[in-house]
């Protein structure tokens, strides 16, 4: 796969270089009440990981994981170009939002430095929490790392270049990889997952678990058989609803995002170019990028547990358009209600019901929308 370059080119940078990066970001730093998208999905990474690194396995305790040391980086910081078509972190997408009223925040030059040398007995990173926002709802497999007292680079831990405000960059953080045990028993083989026969439901668990997402298992698996292109957004959407502060997303930001997905193909070329944004919201665009961010990572999460469904079906494009959200984000801020929303068509707000019912299930969000398609 890495071969052909079926793969997203984190999943090559962090088997072999034992490196993932990210250096820009849409982010508005006098927003305190969201942290920087790179905080708020690092818990994803890790169990994106520790899958890759077969920490916690049947056969591999968690300091003894079965992947070849990694190769040394070259000088220059590792670059993610993407296949022809293919998003990645560093790189913008088609849809994406405008970028009004915000700060573009670019790491300085790869030029200017070069990569330290690795570390193996270094600590985790501390959090950073220097924003004034409220910490991430703690994960149940955090504590897995507590006991540890070295990481191995490249076996359970990753050097992590990921801009954001409160980091210069003048070093990586060393980031444990997590277990998947507490949610699937025991971290799913490499191979099991890559080159089994009969894994697809293995893949699919192994995907949700990645995101703390197994509670939403029997509501999402139609979408595999149907639409498969809204899976990567309801997951990252149920994901930020119960995993983050309630600051982060609201409901009717959870309306807006959900009903232009569910709408989108109403539009047509012409139509969105048309369409007209009485007002830039600095909050949407940072929600959107964020949001867009982290649909880029469950791509990667897809990759990374041998495509639990089509790579292309997790293409923003399928489910996003920056303008078209912002337009329905001042829309629902206003009060407008989910006919207004889905622009009067029932098809689109059955299908944004169904969506909206799989993204809140089991949240706090789900006693606010009680209601069901009528």
């Amino acid at each position: 796969r890495h071969y052909k370059v079926e793969n997203l080119p984190l999943i090559y940078n962090v088997l072999h270089y034992a490196v993932a990066e990210c250096s820009n970001t849409l982010e508005d730093d006098r927003d305190t009440s969201i942290p920087s998208w790179a905080m708020i999905f690092r818990p994803v990474r890790q169990r994106m990981y520790g899958l890759l690194y077969g920490v916690g396995t049947d056969e591999n305790s968690p300091t003894s994981p079965s992947v070849p040391s990694p190769q040394p980086p070259p000088n220059k910081r590792i670059k993610q170009s993407p296949s022809p078509g293919v998003p990645s972190c560093g790189s913008s997408m088609r849809g994406g939002p405008s970028s009004g009223a915000t700060t573009n925040r670019v790491a300085s030059s790869s030029n200017s430095r070069t990569t330290p040398p690795l570390k193996v007995s270094q600590t985790a990173a501390p959090s950073s929490n220097t924003r004034g926002t409220p910490p991430l709802r703690a994960s149940s497999t955090s504590s897995s790392t507590s006991t540890m007292t070295s990481l191995r680079l490249g076996h359970t831990a990753v050097h992590e270049w990921f801009v954001r405000s409160e980091s210069n960059l003048s070093e990586p953080d060393l980031i444990p990889a997590l277990s998947l045990s507490e949610h699937l028993g025991a971290t799913p083989k490499l191979e099991t997952l890559w080159l089994g026969e009969n894994s697809e439901e293995l893949r699919f668990r192994a995907f949700l678990a990645v995101f703390e997402s197994l509670d939403i298992e029997d509501q999402i698996k139609p979408l595999l058989t149907s639409n498969q292109e809204f899976i990567v957004l309801v997951v990252v959407i149920h994901y930020l609803i119960k995993q983050t502060p309630d600051s982060i997303i609201s409901p009717f930001e959870v309306d807006a995002i959900l009903a232009q997905a569910a709408s989108l193909l109403l539009y047509d070329v012409n139509c969105l170019k048309n369409l007209t944004v009485t007002r830039v919201e600095a909050r949407a665009v940072h929600l959107a990028a964020m949001i867009m961010r982290g649909c880029a990572l469950a791509n990667d999460v897809n990759c990374s547990v041998g495509w639990a469904f089509q790579l292309a079906k997790g293409m923003p494009w399928h489910y996003f358009d920056g303008k078209l959200f912002h337009s329905l984000y001042l829309e629902a801020f206003s009060g407008a209600d989910d006919r207004i929303l889905c622009n009067k068509n029932e098809q689109s707000r059955k299908q944004f019901y169904t969506l909206r019912s799989i993204a809140v299930k089991g949240t706090r969000m789900e006693k606010h929308f009680s209601g069901t398609y009528t």
